[in-house]
């Protein structure tokens, strides 16, 4: 997987994986409500699960459905198991500094 960097406002897939607790990744799981949230400059989450898909090999994407939702200054990804515990939790943050020229 390459690509170039995303830029501020971006709707360009973020990339994750998801590992198990011995780190073997974890293919095909489907996110239900919780698993995966967006905090964008410390605002109310967003629960952004169902637009978290699947691409091969535990490896995952989220495709923005907004510009806005990446047009922040801090944007916080939290990446959990709601009902159990089949992954491990994970997150991502990605700080622009709220400047239209931030390469991410």
């Amino acid at each position: 997987m390459s690509h170039d960097l995303h830029t501020y406002g971006s709707v360009e897939p973020l990339y994750f994986f998801l590992v198990d607790s011995a780190g073997n990744r974890i293919a095909g799981h489907v996110f239900v409500t919780g698993d995966v949230l967006l905090i964008v400059d410390g605002d109310a989450d967003i629960d952004i699960s169902a637009e978290c898909v699947a691409v091969s090999q535990g490896c995952y994407k989220w495709t923005p459905s907004l510009a806005s939702r990446t047009e922040r200054q801090v944007i916080a990804i939290v990446i959990q198991d709601s009902v159990g515990t089949a992954f491990i939790d994970n997150g991502m943050i990605v700080a622009t500094g709220n400047h239209a020229n931030a390469r991410f």
